[in-house]
């Protein structure tokens, strides 16, 4: 007897097997999905160019600062920092995980759910993080994917309990989150704002599509997934004017302060101090 795919067979038998058995390939859909291979070049790309300003160790760099969630930033205009941060990475590890992340996750939500709902979520999760971070660490320099990655995260968590579907991630996804949840919480320099946000707007918008989706109308879904974000806007917006005003000096102690640094009386009645 011989050993053979399952079991034991005859010689004659297992020679007969090995003529006859096919060669099992990746099927076309085994693929990366068009969106998750673009974020992860645009991750790719957004390390490439921090590190070569100097920020390969994981130090911020000029990008950052320009492209970085920001809160004061946003109350001056500059929005696209709730896109842009999450391309941006602080060092190899940084990138590592959240790469590795994408990688895994993207296929399946965007592979369950289609490119354009897989799009808004990721955009969901970067305004809920954007909230989150605006909130509770206002003065913070944050980026990184991680928000709309905890934001796709909670979602599949919905796609799993409320389509029944186990498969996925042998269907440890809710230990997934729990335990991002908890290393967020436990290790110094994550933004707390960024994670929670991002997860809660995820899963609120998850909840919508698939609603929408046992009522048969998903285009609803889309639009509710697109109220969340918008809600998400408005209360980063809220919290970076807070921010702003926090960080802004009131005239007098602002005139003070340049005396200190020795203006002279001539120069600061110039700009307006008495």
């Amino acid at each position: 007897m011989v050993n053979a795919a399952t079991g034991f067979h005859c010689p004659d038998c297992a020679k007969s097997d090995r003529k006859t058995v096919p060669v099992v390939r990746r099927a076309s859909t085994d693929r990366i999905p068009p969106a998750t291979l673009v974020l992860l070049g645009l991750i790719g790309l957004g390390y490439v160019a921090t590190a070569s300003l100097g920020g390969a160790g994981g130090g911020a760099t000029r990008l950052h600062g320009d492209f970085g969630m920001y809160a004061p930033s946003l109350a001056d205009g500059q929005w696209y920092r709730v896109l842009t941060h999450g391309l941006l990475h602080y060092g190899i590890l940084h990138l590592a995980m959240n790469g590795y992340a994408l990688w895994v996750l993207g296929p399946i939500i965007e592979g369950r759910l289609g490119t354009a709902r897989f799009i808004m979520l990721w955009i969901v999760g970067a305004a809920g993080a954007a909230a989150g971070a605006a909130w509770l660490e206002p003065t913070a320099l944050a980026a990184g994917a991680s928000g709309s990655l905890f934001g796709l995260l909670a979602a599949a968590v919905v796609l799993e309990r409320r389509r029944g579907i186990r498969e996925l991630l042998g269907s440890r996804m809710g230990l997934w989150l729990a335990y991002g949840l908890v290393f967020t919480f436990l290790m110094p320099g994550i933004s707390i704002g960024g994670h929670v946000g991002g997860a809660l707007a995820g899963a609120v918008a998850a909840a919508f599509m698939f609603e929408f989706d046992r009522h048969g109308t998903q285009r609803f879904g889309l639009l509710g997934a697109t109220a969340v974000a918008i809600l998400a806007l408005g209360l980063t917006a809220i919290g970076a004017d807070h921010a702003a005003d926090a960080l802004r000096v009131p005239p007098s102690q602002l005139c003070a302060l340049l005396a200190d640094q020795g203006l002279t009386p001539a120069e600061l009645l110039s700009i307006g101090c008495p």
